[in-house]
């Protein structure tokens, strides 16, 4: 909360009119600046107080705030040639963060032993390179514990398969964080759960459905099948509209991202 408050009073956004949502709805950024845009007088100041903004919101995105990771690795993929678009986008999330300066995560004693994973993928989502943007997250104790929103590099060419590439990163988090219980002296026995909504790549990997068309990924398929195979890990499905992770693949409108938002971070 205070260094929430303390990075609005630094980039000027003190008193700020508040937002809902991270970003507006279905909001997609642009391109970036031009070469001779940025040759432009006064741009270097520009992109170093975009610079400075986006750096602050890393930390706290990273640290405290999970909520609004789509949001901010949008804004990193433009530090070297921020537009006024990705400005104003920048000021979008202050002003939410503006007016939920005392939201975070918060863990319940009596909540989960196990961890629960959630995995998500919007297909083809970027406008410029068809890329496909996604996410996970670890719950433990009713709160997260480890989190990520990412942009892979791979095109994906179906929606099992973009959903099949997030899967694999949330596998190998879940493998981690069950070493790392182990290292604290939190060892567990069950299978950890990683929920997918998409019906298509969960069977892919827990019955071998429609390998044939994803032959050309099949080092992450083989690794998700071999901690399937193992019981370290279950896919378990989710209905679309409660995975949570969806807040992690694309900019929401209010009712949606409200109610995933509340499975991250409260006050």
């Amino acid at each position: 909360s205070s260094y929430i408050q303390r990075m609005l009073s630094l980039l000027g956004m003190e008193g700020c009119r508040v937002a809902r949502t991270p970003f507006p709805p279905g909001l997609k950024l642009g391109s970036g600046a031009t070469d001779i845009e940025q040759n432009r007088r006064g741009y270097a100041d520009f992109r170093r107080k975009y610079q400075q903004g986006v750096g602050c919101l890393i930390f706290v995105s990273t640290e405290i705030r999970c909520d609004i990771s789509f949001a901010v690795g949008q804004l990193a993929r433009f530090m070297s040639c921020p537009t006024s678009e990705h400005m104003q986008a920048l000021k979008h999330v202050l002003r939410y963060l503006s007016g939920t300066p005392k939201y975070g995560i918060v863990f319940d004693s009596n909540g989960n032993r196990v961890p629960i994973g959630y995995s998500d993928s919007s297909y083809a989502l970027c406008p410029m390179t068809a890329r496909s943007p996604g996410g996970y997250v670890m719950f433990l104790a009713n709160g997260p514990i480890s989190w990520k929103a990412l942009t892979p590099r791979v095109v994906s060419q179906s929606s099992a398969e973009a959903e099949l590439v997030i899967l694999n990163e949330s596998a190998r988090e879940a493998q981690f964080v069950i070493e790392w219980l182990r290292e604290i002296g939190c060892s567990i026995s069950e299978s950890v759960p990683i929920h997918e909504d998409n019906e298509t790549c969960r069977l892919s990997v827990t019955s071998g459905f429609a390998q044939s068309r994803i032959h050309h990924i099949r080092v992450r398929y083989y690794f998700v099948v071999y901690l399937v195979e193992q019981g370290t890990i279950l896919i378990e499905s989710v209905n679309a509209d409660d995975n949570v992770v969806d807040i992690f693949t694309k900019a929401l409108g209010p009712i949606v991202f409200t109610k995933h938002r509340d499975a991250f971070v409260s006050t």
